[in-house]
């Protein structure tokens, strides 16, 4: 039987890496179900616990949860979350109206888009998916491009680097997820839309 000392230290453990989830790592899928597995064989091996760790145990999971492919219910009703889906984070323009100068864009997304997670980046076609990611160099091999990062839903105004001003000939615009390290989780997923009847 665990001590009620390992107990505590337990316990402070999991609220440490359940709470403080503004770390990049949290923005990860893959890292964060590893992270939920390792904190139940923790629940596992505490025993006499009790209610107050197993409550500690469902708020951490409840931060991302988890999808059918890490072992989580997919019963069709669960509340969109900001894990990706087992076949990819996706953004879909639905609608693009002139207002002010700029764009008011509407669109869709199968996640809840968050800053510090995964979320949108905006752009002018000007650039390709792979620059419009922090790992452009690295992971792409080719320049880095400029683009807006988002979590704003459903519609969001164009500016900074997406701004009308900004789009060097350029008459579409594109939309396509990406991680809370702002690299593109899928050079391949991308939606973009001509705007180029609304453009003076």
């Amino acid at each position: 039987e665990p001590s009620g000392a390992w107990h505590q230290m337990v316990r402070g453990w999991v609220l440490r890496e359940c709470f403080f989830a503004d770390r990049p790592w949290w923005g990860s899928v893959s890292t964060m179900a590893e992270k939920q597995k390792d904190l139940r064989r923790l629940a596992a091996a505490a025993g006499s616990i009790g209610a107050a760790f197993a409550l500690t145990l469902a708020a951490c999971g409840s931060d991302g949860g988890e999808t059918a492919a890490d072992g989580g219910s997919d019963d069709g009703a669960a509340a969109v979350t900001n894990a990706c889906p087992i076949d990819g984070c996706t953004v879909d323009i639905t609608e693009v109206t002139a207002e002010g100068g700029e764009l008011r864009i509407a669109w869709e997304t199968n996640f809840t888009p968050d800053f510090a997670q995964n979320h949108i980046h905006l752009y002018w076609d000007t650039y390709e998916a792979g620059q419009v990611s922090s790992d452009a160099e690295s992971v792409h091999n080719t320049e880095q491009g400029n683009w807006v990062p988002t979590d704003v839903v459903p519609t969001f105004l164009t500016e900074g680097a997406a701004s009308v001003e900004m789009r060097e000939g350029s008459t579409r615009l594109c939309v396509v997820a990406a991680n809370g390290d702002h690299a593109v989780l899928d050079v391949d997923a991308v939606d973009c839309e001509d705007v180029a009847d609304l453009l003076s």
